[in-house]
């Protein structure tokens, strides 16, 4: 299954990587690159400008819970100015930041103690973005039907939207938020509220 570019106003599509099983996100940098997260291999993909090939930017193409390995990789997050490429790792409910052209093994900057819902635990979350200005990791927690705030360097996450564990329809809960992002002012994170069926808008304090 191949991704293919399209430019503005094209009639037709370029392909940009060319042997991917599954592709769940991806991103692209300054320069043309496209980092593209593939589940069912396990790994994040590099495909440089008109290559033929890819080579492998995080994990190892099997499952498992060590730094080099990724197990269900869902989202990915980049941060071009710090070189910083995040990963969400679904299946082992954490989140992995990697620095590009320096290591394939990632560093656990969220969850990875388990899917549960106390503070140091993520459940299945499906998405993230990162605060360029303060490097803190606003994550939906899906099964937990929450968001959380993780900042730099710490071990446990703040609930900033809904109750963990607690689900509803009213405009103070969420019920299973499967993406998020964040204004270019970091005022404002907008939630998608899948089975709710809407999007949330929240302003940061």
């Amino acid at each position: 299954m191949p991704v293919i570019m399209w430019r503005n106003n094209s009639s037709s599509g370029v392909v940009v990587s060319k042997i991917i099983s599954r592709a769940i996100g991806l991103v692209v940098d300054s320069q043309g690159n496209v980092y593209v997260n593939d589940p069912d291999y396990h790994w994040v993909t590099k495909w440089v400008p008109n290559a033929a090939n890819g080579t492998v930017a995080a994990g190892t193409g099997t499952p498992g819970t060590n730094d080099q390995h990724l197990y269900y990789p869902y989202g990915l997050l980049f941060d071009e100015l710090h070189s910083y490429l995040y990963v969400v790792d679904l299946y082992n409910n954490r989140i992995q930041r990697y620095t590009i052209g320096i290591s394939t093994s990632g560093t656990t900057v969220a969850g990875g103690n388990g899917q549960e819902s106390s503070s140091n635990q993520l459940y299945y979350h499906q998405a993230a973005c990162v605060s360029k200005n303060t490097g803190d990791i606003y994550i939906a927690d899906a099964y937990n039907n929450c968001l959380q705030k993780w900042s730099v360097e710490s071990t446990s996450g703040v609930t900033i939207a809904d109750t963990a564990g607690v689900y509803g329809s009213v405009a103070t809960l969420l019920y299973g938020p499967a993406n998020v992002t964040l204004s270019l002012n970091e005022i404002i994170l907008d939630v998608g509220d899948l089975n709710n069926n809407r999007v949330q808008s929240f302003q940061l304090i």
